[in-house]
Order: structure tokens, then sequence, then C-alpha cells
């Protein structure tokens, strides 16, 4: 360490929110002990609560309710330029970006950043791994001289224009507090202790994200949660709601605030358990046994580094599971090509030998057990092909193991996004077409060549939302045709020599919008929209174009899950015969018949009654029904998605027969997933489900594997560069050597 010259120097903590104080704390406390190097100052600023309007709708200062050890300084009393203060640490980032708080002006990062040499955002959350894609670019970023983050794993997750050089991969100071706190009990609070002994405490935090994103639901899952452990002698419920659910509710969700105020009530009037509006979550975590909540809130990872165990529930959950709730997610990913295999929950391959829809378990496909890194399962004489979804390689499965894995070519997923649509099968190439990856990959069975066809990633994703849809392609000669989603555009690509040429369709229609899905017929492809309700077929032997949009009375769109009318995604797809087509709802009400000559559309009815709102969340799902054909045309397949049952569709007779899936419940339960890796960024936990309920959690009779601290510890480590809680000192000695 270099010797000190000239006078100490004076580093200066801007905390707003109490609660918030634990991500700076471990930085002060090793800076307050040199008392020999520099003077410490912690000085809280006050923050406004917003109107809907972006007015001011109330002012706070709370710097009463910092620890009684921190040595706190009033704002209105200090002249932060005469201290001429050497650092500046700061976690606020939003400036004057934020609808619903705002700090003062005079605390905004241009201004902090004028009166001092080196200015630190030290983040007021932390992260089990992913990150808001709101947080990855902020004003203040260009004006921190520093940023620092838990780990290199976390640097992605900003925008790449910020300079390296500012990113300090040292850890949390909100972990390590957590650590810390977990170490030596804390005292409990008198008012806490009767409630609190000889029972097994459940953490139950309500996020801001969880009430944002669908607040009716947010609000039927708090009510669950409380009726659950309402009148239980065996555990105690510890509920803290995020510090900023109230102003966001006035803010951004006024019509909600009194069913929130009923349910505060409701949890305190029945003396459920603890209503914790501490400022120090800390402490609560070390008192408490168990996290129950969502998953993308910086509580869960505050669980996970102190070695504690994380259930996250599912607010579209709202009642225990019945009889029958498990197919929800089990058959949610039956593909007809391959109607012997089907991949279910927990990627996890099972197997119908007999050819007779009756499954049983065949192998595990992955280390980690969120659904969906893999979709589709072709069987190619002895071996078994298994194709991604959100991973990024091939299987290769003989005797119920993974013979070999083929990796693919890495494209950075942080936000874990659906990579992969569908696969097609031309000879012995099979191609995997995108979602979000940038290229279509053609794989050789027979050589385990891998070639990747790029050109493709701004034709096939939305600029503004980053959407993509299934099954927008299709195979004229020797062309793939893909539909746009956001343009009324086909690309051809030749399978030959893989050139590619754009067509433009012509339009009347006022809007820009592309496809959701083609279906083929012979030369002619049938495309249906995604934002309007025109269908158009495209005839590829003489490129000719006839569009058809004379929609049967009572014809209506409605947005899933939610069930609200919309202008969007009407089919899915649809089944050809030789005089007409039977259109497939997506967000329709109705199946529609359509006069391939006359255009005249009239409804179908069908035995399916199309639903317009989600049945219950063990089944939830985006769409009402989902289309699949083998791809010799030869059997049709339709799924009703509000009850997870598929039927053959008999072209010959316009019949649906029923399809009789089934599975050994306590098979599945015995290949379940318990305390497992869930995924690249998500470390270590259990989700909620019909086969682990919040009762089963509660009762301590989980399926799957149990919790195990040193997993879930060495999990965590890729997402928390200091695990022995000393980031704060390792940010101090950094900033003294630069200042020395």
């Amino acid at each position: 360490m270099k010797k000190l010259k000239g006078t100490k120097k004076n580093i200066i903590f801007l905390p707003y929110k109490a609660s918030m104080w634990d991500s700076m704390e471990s930085i002060w406390q090793t800076a307050n002990e040199d008392k020999i190097f520099c003077n410490t100052y912690v000085i809280p600023i006050p923050y406004a609560d917003l109107n809907h309007d972006g007015s001011v709708a109330k002012w706070h200062h709370e710097i009463n309710l910092f620890p009684k050890n921190v040595p706190v300084l009033d704002c209105k009393k200090i002249n932060l330029k005469k201290l001429k203060p050497d650092v500046i640490f700061f976690h606020n980032p939003y400036d004057n970006y934020n609808r619903v708080t705002s700090i003062d002006s005079n605390f905004y990062s241009a201004n902090l950043k004028k009166l001092t040499k080196y200015l630190i955002y030290v983040p007021y959350y932390a992260t089990t791994g992913l990150m808001s894609e709101s947080q990855s670019y902020m004003p203040s970023y260009d004006n921190a001289d520093y940023i620092m983050i838990q780990s290199e794993a976390m640097r992605s997750f900003f925008a790449p224009t910020i300079p390296n050089e500012k990113f300090l991969p040292f850890g949390s100071p909100k972990f390590d507090r957590a650590i810390q706190m977990c170490k030596k009990a804390p005292k409990i609070p008198e008012k806490w202790q009767e409630k609190i002994e000889g029972k097994k405490v459940y953490f139950y935090n309500t996020s801001l994200g969880g009430l944002l994103h669908d607040t009716e639901k947010f609000l039927q899952k708090m009510k669950y949660v409380f009726k659950t452990f309402d009148g239980r002698d065996d555990c105690c419920l510890l509920w803290r709601p995020h510090p900023l659910i109230d102003a966001t509710l006035s803010s951004m969700r006024s019509e909600a605030q009194k069913n929130y105020n009923e349910l505060k009530k409701f949890f305190i009037d029945h003396e459920i358990g603890i209503y914790d509006e501490t400022p120090d979550i800390d402490k609560s975590i070390a008192i408490s046994d168990v996290y129950i909540g969502d998953t993308k809130t910086s509580v869960t990872s505050l669980f996970g580094v102190a070695g504690k165990p994380t259930f996250f529930l599912n607010n579209n959950i709202n009642r225990p599971p019945k009889e029958n709730d498990w197919r929800g997610k089990t058959l949610m990913n039956f593909q007809p090509e391959s109607k012997d295999w089907m991949i279910t929950q927990g990627n996890k391959l099972y197997h119908a030998p007999n050819h007779d829809f009756n499954y049983k378990y065949y192998c595990d496909l992955s280390d980690y057990a969120s659904g969906n890194y893999y979709k589709h399962v072709l069987e190619i004489e002895d071996k078994v092909y298994v194709f991604p979804f959100y991973a990024q390689d091939i299987l290769i499965i003989k005797d119920k193991k993974i013979e070999k894995k083929i990796p693919l070519k890495k494209f950075a997923n942080e936000r874990h996004l659906n990579l992969f649509s569908e696969v097609i099968k031309i000879e012995d190439d099979i191609f995997i077409i995108p979602n979000h990856y940038p290229e279509i990959i053609c794989y050789n069975i027979k050589t385990d060549e891998i070639k990747y066809i790029g050109g493709i990633r701004n034709f096939f994703l939305q600029p503004t939302n980053f959407d993509i849809w299934r099954k927008s392609f299709g195979v004229w000669k020797e062309n793939l045709l893909l539909a746009s989603p956001n343009t009324r555009a086909i690309l051809l690509l030749n399978l030959k020599n893989y050139s590619m040429q754009r067509i433009d369709l012509p339009t009347n229609q006022p809007t820009k919008s592309g496809f959701i899905s083609m279906i083929q017929d012979e030369e002619n492809f049938y495309l249906m929209p995604y934002e309007e309700k025109t269908i158009t077929c495209l005839n590829m032997k003489n490129k000719s174009i006839r569009d058809y949009a004379n929609y049967p009375e009572g014809f209506q769109c409605y947005q899933m899950p939610r069930g609200k009318l919309s202008n969007s995604r009407p089919f899915i797809g649809a089944i050809c015969d030789e005089e007409e087509i039977l259109l497939i709802p997506y967000w329709a009400n109705m199946f529609v018949r359509m006069n391939k000559k006359t255009g005249r559309m009239t409804e179908w009815k069908t035995p399916f009654e199309v639903e317009n709102k989600i049945r219950n969340g063990y089944f939830n799902y985006i769409r009402k029904f989902i289309l699949n054909s083998s791809q010799d045309k030869k059997e049709i397949y339709i799924e009703n998605c509000a009850e997870r049952q598929w039927y053959k569709f008999k072209t010959e007779t316009k019949e649906f027969e029923k399809i009789n899936m089934q599975f050994d419940i306590e098979e599945l339960k015995e290949h379940a997933n318990g305390f497992e890796k869930q995924s690249e960024w998500n470390p270590y936990g259990c989700f909620e489900g019909a086969l682990s309920s919040l009762e089963q959690l509660l009762d301590d009779n989980l399926p799957g594997k149990k919790f195990d601290k040193e997993i879930q510890l060495k999990a965590y480590e890729k997402f928390n560069a200091s695990p022995n809680g000393n980031s704060g000192e390792k940010i101090y000695k950094f900033i003294k050597e630069k200042m020395s």
C-alpha cells in the first residue's frame, strides 16, 4: 500500500431509503474503521413519491430510520461542495427517469460528478443472475467513474457502450450483510417472539415486478398464500412487502389500491403471521428459515448466498392442485412428429414404447431443472435426436443415455430467451429454425456436420419488442419459405446453395403487420396475420396474391392469458382440404371455415369450447389451440390448450379423435423437480407447481431432491465474487489505492 499523501480523504455515502442502506453498509464499515486515511459521512437524501402524472405526491427524508450505529448527517445542514468529497457513493441511478419515485434534483448524478473525483454507483439491488433490461443503461452510468457489479458474469447485462474499465466485479454489500448476519443469530424483536417460537419461519416476499406484471393475479396469489398459512401451528409467515408497493400502486395501479389494503388488513386482523415493515431486511432473513415469493428479485439472491432454501411461487396459481392439474406442465410439449417421445417439465425425456401414448421415464436431458431447454425429438434408426429450445446443443441418445452432445455456436442468452422454434427434416439434413438465435442451423445426421445460415436475424426479429412467432415457414421445391412477423415479406432460402430472395407482398391494409404462421396447401401458402385480420394466400407457382377478410358475425380476438379484447393474432394455422380451410384459433373466439374460391367465412362448430380466460394457473397458456401435423400431412393434431388435450383430426370425415395420453403419476413424482440447479441464470431452488405445491412445502413432503445447502452456495459463486462476504473490503481497498 502506498503511503498517504496530504490530508485525510473525505468519502461520502448518499443513501435515500433506509431499507436500502445494506447496499452500502459494508463499504462504509470498512472505510469508517480506517480513521487514519479518511473521514466518512453518511448523508441520507430526500426522495418523493410521484403521482401518475409525474407530480410530487409526498416527500420523504428517512434520516431517523437508519441504524443507531450509523452516524447520519442532515443534508439540509451540509454543504457538499465545502466538504470537498474525494469519493461519493450513490445507489439511486434514475435521476429524473423514474415514474414512481424521485430523489432531490440536487443529488442527480451530473450534479454529484461536479463535486468529486470519484463518483461510484453501487446497485441498490442484488440478483440471482437475471437483471431487468431497464437497468442495462441509465444516464447516471455515464457520469459515474465506476460501477460496482456482483461478478464478471454480470457485465454482459449492461449496455456494451459502457467502457469495461468502469466495472468493478467485487460482489455486493447486500450479500456481505446477509452472509454476516446469518452467521450470528440476531435478536428477535420482542413482539415477534411469541409468533415465531417453535415454528418454521417462511419469509414471504411480494415484489414490484410481480405486482406490475399482472396485478389482479398477484393479489389473488397473496390471498391464497394468506389462507394457506392461516391456522397452521407449525409454521409462521413473515410477510415483507416491497417498500415501494404502496407508492407504486398509488402511481401506476391506483384501481388495485383498495384490494391490496383489504388484503393487508385481513393479514393483520387475523394474525396470520408477522407483518414486517422494519428497515433491516437482513435481520428478517437471518430469522427466517425458508424463502417463498417471486424469482426475479434481490431477496432471492440474498437467501441464496446465505444458504437458505428458496421456493419460487407461481403467481398464476391461486388454489391447491387437483387430481389432473399435473397435465398442465407435463403435456405442454407434445410434438406430433415424434409422438412416441415427449419432453416433460424438468427436461425429462419420456417414451411410449408401444406407440400407444402411454409414456414411461427414459432419461434426463439436462443438469438444469427449468423446463424447455429442449423441445423436439426425432427417432432415426436406433438413435434419438433431441433438438434445443433454450439450450445450445443437440443431443444424441441411445439406450437411455446421452451418447453425444453436439455443441452449437454460442449465442449470448443472458435473458433466457427461447432461441429456437421448429425443426424440418429434409433427407439427411435437419434444419433448426431460430427464434432469437441469429442463424438457421443445418445439421447432417450422417456426418454430424453443422452449417450456419446467417442473414436472417433482422428479417425475423421485431425491432420493438424482440418478438417472434412459431410455424412461420414452409417448403416449396428446393426452397425454405420464411415469413416475417413484422412486415408483409417472405424470404426464400435455397436449400442447395443457401442463396436468399426477399418477396414483398402488396397490401391495401394500413398496417405493416407480418405473419404469425404459414400453412401449405400444395403450391398455395396461407399466411396467418399477426396484427391485422387479413389472411393472405400466396401461390408460389404463379406468384399470385389473394386476401381473405370476410369474418363471421360476432368474430373477435381475446388476448391470452388475460382474456382482454385484441386486434392481434386471430389464428395459429389452418387445416386444408379441396374446397375449404378450417382456421384454428390463436386468440380468435371461434373456429372458422373459409371457402377457398368465394372467400366466404362461417363459424365452424367443433367439439371444443373456445375459452377466453385461463381456467386455472396450472394450465397457464398464451394460445387457445395448437395445430401440428406430421411432415407427410397424413395426420393432423390439434391441442385444446385449456385442457391440455390433443385430438387427431380426420380430414376425410372432418371428425376429431381424442388422444388419451397416459403417465404414471407416481413415476412423475419420482422424477419431479425438487431443489435443484434451475438454469444458468437461476442458480438453485424449487418452483411451485402441481407436483410441488405450497402445501407440500409446508408439510415437508415435496417430491424430488431435498434441499442441499452446499450445492446452493457453490451454484451462487458464479454471481457473487465475494462468497465470504467481503466485497466492501475489496472496493475500499481499490479506491484507497486510487487515492494514495
